[in-house]
């Protein structure tokens, strides 16, 4: 005896529509003036650096910030690029997120 259930048939359920995003994504960052007082760009050439490491990774743009005081260390990073699908979005989100923690112990 078996307690498994036939699985649903799902072939008919709609999918929601996504709109393609816009052909050019490089404007579409977190600026500086976004954030609270006391953040600092972190310079282009150690974000460059960063991606680069992160295979197959080809970002449309990227930005980071940082805030370092007595009570606290911050960092804010991001990216945009445009992914076809549901399934590459998730895979290029926890690589791009495994490839910064592994490469960001470079200093700022």
């Amino acid at each position: 005896m078996s307690i498994a259930t036939k699985a649903s048939d799902r072939s008919n359920v709609p999918s929601a529509d996504i709109p393609e995003p816009a052909a050019d994504l490089s404007g579409l960052v977190l600026a500086l003036q976004n954030l609270p007082a006391g953040f600092t760009e972190i310079p282009p050439a150690t974000i460059n650096n960063i991606v680069s490491r992160i295979p197959n990774f080809k970002p449309a743009s990227v930005f980071g910030y940082y805030k370092n005081d007595d009570q606290q260390f911050q960092v804010v990073t991001g990216f945009t690029a445009q992914l076809p699908n549901r399934i590459e979005r998730a895979n290029l989100m926890l690589k791009s997120v495994k490839g910064f923690l592994h490469n960001s112990s470079s200093k700022v």
